[in-house]
């Protein structure tokens, strides 16, 4: 059997801090902004997702046909896929043309997953436009189920390790709560599409928020994001039916969700909705099984 072909990082970030961060900039483009010319929450969220790709690639290299992973895990046919993500952003949000530096880090957490956070920086001032911390676990391309991280990974990685909290992110990343009893909700329904899948064969994490924004009623028009939170429940594959289920509900100027602190909470949020996604028209097995959830927060302009 040929050695399979592994790749090295030619793009344009670099490792910062004793090697412990990785930094890459972006402009922000005018296809990822909305009405108000800030960037979306779905492409927001992909952007962090590149600059963690970027920063897995120059430390793993990247086998023909497959995103980034450490030589322990492609033999053993893993990968990591995120599983919980909290997305703050500052009351001046990253808005198109503008330049930012994107800063990212991991480290171990348990047995069998990962944390890794980033800062999004105005890469002329160096201020703090968002930032977000996120959960990993292991997965199984072959069987589809979850494995631990092996000591091999865990060696290889250990010099780049750092536990450090982004600034302004306020908790860390957790269980998204359920709706309130008897909540009312609105809902639509989309089909898995074969441009919503990645290369680990499901749908694109950013995905499932572009969705979820989009079931919100009354579209968010004269607001902006201020807090983004997404727990990763199951796969959804190509041409599954995704059901999309909106709860939304006011709360008081002042605070995220619970009341966490956040340095980015000057100006509250007004708006909160919670969106479900369960999949629909399968086996009764898997009819109504939940994939994600995802709550948002929103600040008037």
């Amino acid at each position: 059997m040929s050695e399979m072909k592994v790749e090295t990082y030619v793009g344009t970030g670099h490792l910062v801090d004793d090697d412990k961060r990785f930094e890459v900039e972006y402009y922000i483009r005018s296809s990822e902004c909305g009405v108000s010319q800030t960037i979306g929450p779905a492409s927001l969220v992909s952007l962090l997702q590149e600059a963690a790709t970027e920063h897995a690639f120059l430390l793993w290299g990247r086998p023909e046909g497959s995103y980034p992973v450490d030589p322990t895990m492609r033999d053993a046919n893993l990968t990591f896929v995120l599983t919980r993500l909290r997305l703050v952003v500052s009351p001046n949000p990253p808005r198109w043309g503008q330049r930012v530096a994107i800063r990212t880090w991991f480290d171990a957490e348990g047995k069998a997953g990962a944390r890794r956070d980033w800062e999004v920086l105005d890469a002329e001032t160096g201020e703090v436009l968002a930032s977000a911390t996120s959960t990993w676990i292991l997965l199984d391309m072959v069987k589809r189920r979850l494995a631990r991280v092996p000591q091999g990974t865990r060696d290889f990685n250990a010099p780049y390790f750092f536990d450090d909290v982004a600034r302004g992110r306020g908790g860390a990343a957790r269980k998204v709560p359920d709706a309130k009893s008897g909540a009312e909700c609105a809902t639509r329904t989309v089909e898995v599409a074969w441009s919503d899948n990645d290369a680990n064969g499901h749908v694109n994490n950013a995905r499932f928020v572009r969705w979820a924004v989009d079931a919100i009623p009354e579209s968010p028009f004269g607001q902006v994001l201020s807090m983004v939170e997404v727990e990763f429940v199951s796969e959804a594959m190509f041409g599954e039916a995704l059901e999309v289920c909106c709860y939304e509900d006011v709360v008081s100027d002042g605070g995220c969700t619970d009341g966490e602190a956040s340095d980015f909470v000057g100006v509250g949020a007004s708006r909160r909705c919670l969106s479900v996604l369960r999949k629909r028209g399968l086996s009764p097995k898997k009819n109504g099984k939940e994939v994600a959830r995802v709550a948002t927060e929103w600040r008037s302009e």
